[in-house]
């Protein structure tokens, strides 16, 4: 399966660990969030980025809006 670098400028929450879920929502103009779409599994977490095994279609973009989830 495809792997993907998210880099993040902000600090990432402590507890996201390795084998979270993670999903990605577009921001639209108003502020309000599109559903959330499945990114994959987090195989690795460091200082500044998480790579993640795709296990969804979707992208993600710069500005979007990204949630976690434990299995």
């Amino acid at each position: 399966m495809a792997q993907t670098k998210i880099n993040f400028s902000d600090t990432i929450n402590s507890s996201l660990q390795v084998g979270d879920i993670a999903y990605a929502s577009e921001v639209l103009p108003n502020g309000i969030t599109k559903a959330p779409n499945l990114i994959g599994i987090i195989i690795e977490v460091k200082l500044g980025y998480i790579i993640v095994e795709h296990a969804g279609s979707a992208t993600v973009t710069q500005g979007m809006f990204m949630l976690f989830s434990k299995p």
